[in-house]
């Protein structure tokens, strides 16, 4: 304790010179022992500090066999630093010790499933790199999947698209790994922010597109030309979840998920190579552009316009409730409308939402009850009863909080209009009177004051109107 506690220390901070005498003076050779209970060596600590002089240091005076000791949980210092992202520590252990790179752990397995778990790009690509160095480059088919589904839910995309040219030739991902790395990539729609218009027929819709819709295009490309149907529609089902004694499938789960996060970009890659996708139902009966309407993502929703007729019979085509996408759409929003501010403007576009599809409906269609009986108009005003009436304690709230604003700035603006600079004279006349530039003042002071009049006069009579109106449905449509 005396001297592994010191010794600690000063490799914690980076004092090199105090750790480099405590290794001179003590007669043993600390760079075998663990000095800690998780049983790390002085390597595994100077690997947790910021000091890489202290790791060159320490690298210089230790063996290729002291290099690749393991604490208890099976990591080498290597492991450690590819935690952290350091490359300057990692090149000075791995340009002493190759074999580094092929020392796994408990869990994880190698150093550079760590850095891809950790999201540390940098270090991804550097051991990588040195992986592809090596001969026979130490990677099995099931680590290279591994780093390459690490990278993907890391969203280090440009890592993992390196891995996929470089495995193309050989079948990559296999069929194993590909729904897992599709699941993946499904919920992620930040990572797809290419462009705002999208179309399924091809035409190039941006200038460049997003490291992870060409991953996801290389992927599925990949996937229609070394599989069949049946495999295909495998990939898309995924495996059957186990809960207790219990098992269960979620047909085309992956697909669905898109839907609900408005993952468009996402669909569309899928449905350009396998035009199928589009029609594939869940449990409920539901395509995904159900999914779409019921999370109100406009997205995908446009989609149907360019399916033609195909429009008329997905619209009307009932799920395990016998709800239509009308019905869909009178239901309350599945997902918060987190980009509209204010109970009455999120009513408005719950409204326009379900006129917009109201629109494109069938005529026979647009009164038919579901299985519980209900008309989706019904559905609409029993599901949003309460969103108007915070939408109208709202604009009533929001008119006279306006209303009293109007108030004090017509004041101070009429108490200006009649307050001259300067003062008046012993007459009672303003002193700048026979000034030209007061001429001016009065002038404009005198229109802006009429200018308020009349604003007031528009604008008074709306605002209480506003506040002394039972606000209804259709107030939301035609304001």
């Amino acid at each position: 304790m005396d001297i592994c506690i010191p010794l600690s220390n000063a490799l914690i901070i980076g004092d090199w010179e105090k750790a480099n005498g405590i290794l001179d003076l003590d007669s043993r050779n600390l760079l075998d022992y663990s000095i800690s209970e998780n049983k790390q060596t002085p390597l595994h600590i100077a690997a947790m500090s910021k000091s890489i002089k202290t790791v060159q240091n320490l690298v210089h005076r230790m063996t290729e066999q002291q290099l690749g000791f393991q604490d208890k949980d099976g990591d080498t210092a290597l492991h450690d630093v590819a935690k952290a992202g350091n490359v300057d520590m990692a090149n000075a252990m791995v340009e002493k010790c190759p074999r580094l790179l092929t020392i796994r752990r408990k869990r994880d397995g190698l150093p550079i499933h760590i850095a891809a778990r950790y999201g540390k790009r940098n270090m991804v690509f550097y051991l990588y790199d040195k992986h592809k160095t090596m001969e026979g480059n130490g990677l099995t088919s099931h680590d290279v999947h591994k780093v390459f589904y690490k990278c993907i839910g890391a969203d280090l995309f440009d890592c993992a698209l390196l891995i996929l040219n470089d495995n193309k030739l050989s079948g990559f991902p296999r069929r194993e790994w590909a729904h897992d790395v599709l699941y993946t990539l499904a919920p992620k729609t930040y990572a797809f922010n290419d462009t705002k218009s999208w179309k399924i027929t091809w035409t190039p819709l941006a200038k460049r597109k997003s490291v992870a819709t060409i991953l996801l295009k290389e992927i599925w490309d990949n996937i229609l030309k070394s599989s069949s149907r049946d495999e295909i529609k495998d990939i898309l089902n995924g495996p059957t979840i186990t809960n207790g004694n219990k098992e269960k499938t979620y047909p085309f789960r992956m697909l669905f998920v898109a839907a609900e996060m408005g993952n468009t970009r996402f669909l569309i890659e899928l449905i350009r190579g396998y035009p199928d996708v589009a029609f594939k139902v869940n449990n409920d009966n539901q395509t995904i552009f159900n999914i779409a309407v019921s999370h109100r993502h406009e997205g995908i929703y446009n989609l149907l316009y360019e399916m033609g007729s195909m429009y008329d019979i997905m619209s009307v085509e009932p799920d395990r409730h016998g709800n239509k996408m009308l019905h869909l759409a009178g239901m309350k929003a599945a997902s918060p409308l987190k980009d509209v501010s204010g109970a009455a403007f999120q009513m408005q576009r719950e409204l326009l939402w379900f006129e917009e599809v109201k629109s494109k409906v069938p005529l026979h269609s647009r009164e038919k009850e579901n299985k519980a009986g209900h008309t989706p108009r019904q559905l609409f005003i029993e599901n949003h009863q309460n969103m108007v009436s915070d939408g109208e304690k709202w604009m009533k709230d929001t008119a006279s909080q306006c209303m009293v604003v109007a108030a004090l700035i017509t004041t101070v603006v009429f108490a200006a209009a009649f307050t001259f600079p300067g003062g008046y004279d012993e007459n009672g006349l303003p002193i700048f009177l026979k000034d030209g530039p007061f001429i001016g003042f009065i002038i404009f002071d005198a229109v802006s004051l009429i200018f308020l009049q009349l604003l007031s006069l528009c604008s008074y009579p709306s605002l209480l109107l506003v506040t002394l109106t039972k606000i209804s449905e259709h107030h939301y449509q035609t304001n």
